[in-house]
C-alpha cells in the first residue's frame, strides 16, 4: 500500500511545496515498485553472532566468516557492514541439551524479498565458514528476521523504502 500525503492547507497553495510533496510521492511509488534499489553507504543487514567463549581471541575470524557468508549469499557490497559478536561463558546462557560451548546463534535482520535459494545459499556459507572454524554444522542456528523497508529508518530518519540503496534485495 502506498501512502500518500495530503495537499491540503497552506501546502496547496505553496508552489515549492506542492513540487516536493510530489516528487516524493513519485519516488517513493518508484522506490516501492521497482525490483532493485539502490543508495550510497548504508547499512544492511543488521547481524548479531552470539556463542561461547571458546571464540575468545578469534572474534575476527568469527566475524570475517559470518560476513563473506553474507557476501556471497545476499550479494551485499562489501563496505556494508553491521555484525556484533556476543562471547558468552557456560554460566551465561543456556543453550540446547547435548550442544557444546562452541553452539553458535546467527540472527540476521535484513530487508524481505530474497528468495529461497539465496537465503538457502546464506545458512550454506555460514556453516561452511564457521565450520572451518571448528564449529560443528548441527551446533549453529541461523535466523532470518525479515523486515519491509518501509520499517528501517535510514539517511537522517528516511524510510528505506524512499531511498535508493545501491544494491539488490531480491536475489
Amino acid at each position: 500500500m502506498v501512502r500518500t500525503r495530503s495537499l491540503s492547507g497552506a501546502h496547496s497553495r505553496d508552489p515549492v511545496a506542492l513540487s516536493t510533496l510530489r516528487s516524493n510521492s513519485e519516488r517513493h511509488r518508484h522506490a516501492v515498485s521497482a525490483p532493485t534499489r539502490t543508495l550510497g553507504k548504508v547499512t544492511m543487514p543488521s547481524t548479531r553472532i552470539t556463542t561461547g567463549s571458546w571464540a575468545r581471541g578469534r572474534e575476527a575470524s568469527v566475524l570475517e566468516a559470518v560476513q563473506n557468508a553474507l557476501l556471497s549469499a545476499l550479494k551485499i557490497p562489501d563496505y556494508d557492514r553491521d555484525i556484533v559478536l556476543d562471547l558468552y561463558d557456560a554460566n551465561r546462557r543456556i543453550i540446547p541439551t547435548g550442544r557444546s560451548e562452541r553452539y553458535t546463534r546467527i540472527e540476521v535482520v535484513l530487508f524481505s524479498g530474497r528468495s529461497l535459494d539465496a537465503k538457502r545459499s546464506l545458512y550454506q556459507a555460514v556453516v561452511a565458514n564457521l565450520h572451518d572454524l571448528g564449529v560443528p554444522a548441527t551446533e549453529i542456528k541461523i535466523v532470518l528476521i525479515e523486515a519491509s523497508p518501509e520499517d528501517w529508518g535510514l539517511r537522517g530518519g528516511q524510510p528505506a523504502s524512499e531511498i535508493d540503496l545501491g544494491f539488490r534485495i531480491d536475489v
